[in-house]
């Protein structure tokens, strides 16, 4: 080898060595900035425990969805119940997509397998844009469906002063209509329902599908069974804020309800009554997916429940951090109803996805044990994804691929992939209206449904 062969050689070496060095002090340099907030050491204890450990199903009794088929549990005797749905005329804000299609196919849908036996009262909240004409096409032949306007201190930004607020400093800034809807459920719906004389409630999104027939009375399951809360799917969220969700419920729960965690420690490594309601130690919050639920009226205007849904509202957490109804309804359920009360539907089919209506963004459709075999499932699920989605036969075939990810809990299940990535946020706008000790600016956010 000649002497400036040696030299490139060596000089090969050098740069091959250098390049080791920056790599590995890059490296270390992610994995010290990531020490810094807990909820980044949780990546991959969730990243690995997601499927099984994460989306437990012990709420699911499916014996008890199989007695009231038997049965034909009719109407509870005890209150009426009512569906919910929150309708527009003009085209999503964020999707692009046709709203009005979308919710007369939902309610289309909502009849075929349900509630063209049941007739259970349907009231349709919007906020102004579904004329007389749009609400006389939509009732056409179905007399107890009614319409109910959403205005003044039912459709405002609370509290009052940030209206004058810069609202591009909001976390993760979008259409207002979206943080109206989600105060709507998270604190308006139970008073109005309340002073309507209803008993139960059931929230049917506009873009939820439900996949059945359900050949029974929902309402009277609850009430046959004594539950106060019951839900379709999971949802593992935490209002996009790093540790600042899980250090508020630790706050609330030390200065208001003596301590005492109800149940929500049941998702997190270390379940004992003293432990810490931390990222570290519980990863995402566990909450259920609340596009479709049904729960007891009564129940959610007790004090105890009131009293939490009133101290977020003034925070105005719902609008500065979009803190959404989902998590907000979820940690009243687990604070204050005991844990046997609550029910996981899972005999029928269901399906909700925001995004547009090409693909899955965000959301999960999977099958109900009704259906029977594997294959009775996939095919209820094929039907879902192609007439009432009305997606691509090869998208949907692409969705449908059988494998150990489409098997959740013996339910053929399609859902988006878990998210992960890391949102830079200001420290100080996060902290301005909550009180709380800083969390490191940087935080992860997992979506994930199952």
């Amino acid at each position: 080898m000649s002497a400036r062969e040696q030299r490139s050689l060596a000089l090969c070496s050098c740069i091959a060595i250098l390049v080791i060095f920056i790599v590995s002090s890059l490296q270390t340099r992610v994995l010290d900035d990531s020490l810094e907030d807990s909820s980044l050491l949780h990546i991959e204890f969730e990243r690995n425990r997601l499927r099984e450990a994460r989306c437990p199903h012990d709420n699911a009794r499916f014996d008890l969805e199989t007695l009231a088929a038997n049965r034909s549990i009719g109407k509870p005797l005890t209150g009426k119940g009512a569906v919910v749905v929150l309708g527009q005329k003009r085209s999503h804000m964020k999707y692009g997509r046709d709203s009005l299609s979308i919710l007369r196919a939902s309610l289309d849908r909502f009849y075929e397998v349900y509630n063209s036996v049941q007739r259970d009262d349907v009231i349709i909240f919007h906020d102004g844009d579904l004329d007389y004409q749009t609400q006389a096409e939509i009732k056409a032949g179905r007399d107890e469906v009614s319409f109910y306007l959403l205005e003044g201190r039912l459709w405002e930004i609370f509290p009052r002063d940030l209206a004058q607020a810069n609202q591009k400093l909001w976390l993760k800034p979008g259409p207002l209509g979206y943080r109206q809807m989600i105060r709507f459920y998270a604190i308006h719906l139970w008073p109005i329902l309340d002073s309507m004389g209803y008993r139960w409630v059931m929230r049917l999104d506009d873009d939820s599908i439900i996949a059945g027939p359900i050949p029974y009375n929902l309402f009277g399951f609850m009430e046959a069974h004594g539950l106060a809360y019951a839900y379709r799917n999971l949802a593992y969220e935490s209002g996009f804020s790093g540790c600042k969700w899980h250090q508020w419920v630790t706050d609330y729960v030390q200065q208001f309800n003596k301590g005492r965690y109800g149940w929500l420690l049941d998702g997190c490594r270390n379940r004992h009554a003293t432990a810490a309601f931390t990222p570290a130690n519980c990863g995402q919050f566990r909450a259920f997916y609340n596009n479709f639920f049904i729960a007891d009226v009564r129940r959610f205007m007790q004090p105890d429940i009131q009293h939490v849904l009133h101290t977020i509202d003034k925070s105005g957490v719902m609008f500065t951090h979009r803190w959404n109804d989902l998590i907000i309804q979820s940690l009243a359920v687990q604070l204050f109803l005991p844990k046997q009360k609550v029910h996981h539907f899972t005999g029928w089919g269901y399906g909700h996805h925001s995004g547009n209506s090409s693909q899955m963004f965000y959301g999960i459709a999977q099958a109900g044990r009704m259906a029977g075999t594997w294959a009775a499932q996939r095919a209820q699920l094929k039907h879902l994804l192609l007439k009432d989605w009305g997606w691509t036969p090869k998208y949907v075939q692409q969705m449908l691929a059988d494998g150990p990810s489409a098997n959740l809990y013996g339910l053929y299940t399609v859902h988006s992939k878990a998210g992960y990535s890391v949102i830079n946020q200001s420290a100080k706008l996060l902290e301005k209206t909550m009180g709380v000790h800083s969390c490191s600016r940087w935080t992860l956010y997992s979506g994930w449904l199952c």
